[in-house]
């Protein structure tokens, strides 16, 4: 009998078990079922996941406010047709057997506004911050609501994001609530060197456009129309390319930005003695005569240079740029005018009375250029404070515009920097804008505009490292890993440039076997692990070559990407060297430093253009570069006492 019972409560347990087990399945694979959450750059402010999910498996009917541009419904066709979406009709109110699309501004009382105001879950958006929108999926009903029309774009540009990552068309619902920290969000071609082609800045633009930058601005150091020729008309063919360019900026609203620097002569004036304001009425009739030309091509943002050119007649500037800030307003649909002051950081440009000049005298929309305590610096708190509240005669200055002199290589063209953006602090206040000034290399500065794009869009919850990471994907899809694993060993900008991380997962392994090579201790235990991780960056050098379509980028970064890769192969053999002088085999010795030699001498032959030509490659200066020259030392000399070498 007892027997009998334990054989019964072992059936019975086994059941329950069993039926316990089955029960807890769908809920594993309901959670297999989605991501825990949509990756989306740059990073949204709030996102809240419902229960549910809508199936976009039948037609499309879009309804669109009034205020809707052309460029956002334009959007809206592209991102369905390129997700593959059949074209979407377009109608005045949602209809049942339709997943329906609704695009609209707030306020507008238009179909979407009013629709959105009984119906939208997610409450309490703040449509006074900078390009909110809302963006909600629910009931067969996607509804994106922005502050204006720009912002309806950045709503747009988010489910493009979204629908790029559903499995079976099925998209869960959910409700983003999101604005941006700053208004102005975007790159800057101000550095000396090869200027980028029309190709490479309307890549660029349609990259930003996909990131939520606003802005391009374009102020190359060879375009004499920009400088030198500043009071001249652009013939018929450059201004048909600066209209393609403008074309393709408005498009994506990344807008191209046309720049001046007219403030040479005046300057020069100014401190010789003369008066500068003789010439005030002629130059600016001339500089908005340029601006015309440019407005009727479909430039709508400019902006007025004054660096560079010495200490500025502020009466002057403040003349000048009234007159350019009342021209914008006569038009209705120029968006804020751009200044660099000679006073553009705090340490060496410092003359805190030329920027109070301008806050008294600038209308409070111009926006002012400021690079922080010096040419090459961080955007941080300490910096912002400064350019506001420092020897401001008691009238707190604007938000300053940053122009972050990173990626920047003109301060070294023997590199190049694929880094995280850690120069970018979170949590700053009072910031208007930021602007990255790359490098010559345009796709390979892709990797810092995307760290800018999504700092400048949510600077509170900025992560470096991760959206460092996440970038790779969407720069390079073909050559993701390799990529990451070279820009580790190419990302430091000191001296000249910012002091940032470089090689950090070897840097122990660097620094023991030059630990142990300066104290005469065998490298047995540690070359293996060395000589691992090294031919980790040489396979990756090799597979990024390889798989990249990019043709661009791999034109741009294959004399870098072969130097680092020659340079860790001839560490490998100096090492393996090493490990022969330990063990006194003179065969493998010469063998290993032949090679050693010859991997060493090619990687410092690797040659990359300049303005005056070309200049050889010497990338990974910070760890990589100085250990290989210790490495190579240090073993010479011990070979050339064991092969007897004079």
């Amino acid at each position: 009998m007892k027997l009998r019972h334990w054989i019964k409560l072992t059936i019975i347990f086994t059941l329950i078990f069993s039926t316990v087990i089955s029960i807890k399945t769908p809920t594993t694979s309901a959670k297999e079922k989605y991501p825990l959450e949509y990756e989306i750059y740059p990073v949204p402010h709030k996102v809240s996941y419902h229960k549910g999910e809508t199936k976009l498996n039948k037609p499309i009917r879009v309804i669109y406010d009034d205020t809707i541009d052309s460029v956002t419904r334009k959007k809206v066709k592209t991102i369905l047709k390129q997700n593959g979406y059949p074209t979407p009709t377009v109608g005045k109110k949602p209809a049942a057997d339709r997943i329906n699309l609704l695009v609209g501004t707030k306020s507008s009382n238009g179909p979407v506004d009013q629709y959105a105001s009984k119906h939208l879950k997610g409450k309490g958006v703040d449509f006074s911050k900078i390009d909110a929108y809302q963006l909600e999926i629910q009931d067969n009903t996607i509804t994106i609501l922005g502050k204006d029309t720009d912002a309806s774009f950045y709503g747009v540009v988010t489910l493009d994001a979204i629908l790029g990552q559903l499995k079976n068309k099925k998209v869960r619902n959910l409700s983003i609530q999101d604005f941006a920290n700053t208004k102005i969000r975007g790159f800057i071609e101000g550095y000396y060197g090869i200027p980028w082609s029309n190709e490479d800045r309307m890549s660029l633009m349609r990259f930003g456009g996909k990131y939520k930058m606003t802005s391009y601005i374009f102020a190359p150091k060879d375009d004499p129309y920009h400088r030198e020729k500043w009071d001249e008309l652009y013939p018929a063919e450059k201004l048909s390319e600066i209209k393609e360019m403008a074309q393709v900026g408005n498009e994506n609203k990344t807008r191209f930005v046309w720049t001046i620097s007219p403030l040479g002569e005046v300057a020069k004036i100014a401190q010789s003695g003369g008066d500068p304001m003789l010439k005030l009425e002629e130059n600016t009739k001339k500089m908005l005569a340029k601006f015309d030309q440019l407005y009727d091509v479909g430039v709508r943002q400019f902006g007025v240079l004054g660096d560079d050119v010495g200490s500025l007649p502020t009466d002057y500037v403040v003349s000048l740029m009234n007159s350019v800030h009342d021209w914008a307003k006569a038009k209705g649909d120029v968006y804020d005018i751009l200044y660099c002051p000679a006073s553009y950081n705090s340490g060496w440009a410092w003359n805190p009375s030329e920027l109070n000049a301008y806050e008294k005298g600038f209308p409070k929309d111009i926006q002012i250029f400021w690079t922080g305590s010096t040419t090459c610096a961080p955007i941080e708190q300490s910096t912002i404070d400064t350019f506001k509240n420092k020897s401001n005669d008691g009238v707190e200055r604007r938000d300053p515009l940053f122009w972050l002199n990173w990626p920047v290589n003109d301060v070294d063209m023997s590199r190049v920097f694929l880094g995280k953006g850690e120069m970018l602090k979170p949590g700053i206040k009072n910031l208007a804008g930021a602007v990255t000034n790359p490098m010559q290399e345009a796709e390979a500065s892709k990797i810092a505009l995307f760290a800018i794009a999504d700092y400048s869009w949510n600077t509170k919850d900025f992560n470096a490292q991760k959206s460092w990471d996440d970038s790779f994907k969407y720069i390079e899809p073909n050559a993701t890993k390799q990529l990451h694993t070279l820009a580790k060993h190419m990302s430091d900008a000191n001296p000249n440039g910012l002091t940032l991380s470089e090689s950090e997962d070897i840097k122990e392994l660097l620094e023991t076997i030059t630990s142990k090579l300066n104290n005469g201790k065998s490298l047995k235990k540690v070359a293996p692990e060395t000589i691992n991780e090294l031919k980790k960056i040489a396979d990756a050098a090799n597979g990024f070559l390889a798989k990249t379509k990019n043709k661009k980028l791999k034109t741009e970064l294959t004399p870098f990407v072969k130097a680092l890769r020659d340079m860790v192969l001839a560490d490998i053999e100096f090492i393996r060297t090493e490990l022969a002088i330990e063990a006194g085999n003179k065969a493998k010795i010469y063998k290993h430093f032949s090679k050693a030699s010859i991997l060493r001498k090619q990687s410092l032959n690797y040659d990359r253009p300049t303005l005056e030509g070309t200049l050889k490659t010497k990338p990974a200066k910070k760890r990589l570069q100085p250990f290989t020259d210790q490495l190579e030392n240090k073993i010479s000399s011990k070979v050339a006492k064991m092969l007897d070498i004079h």
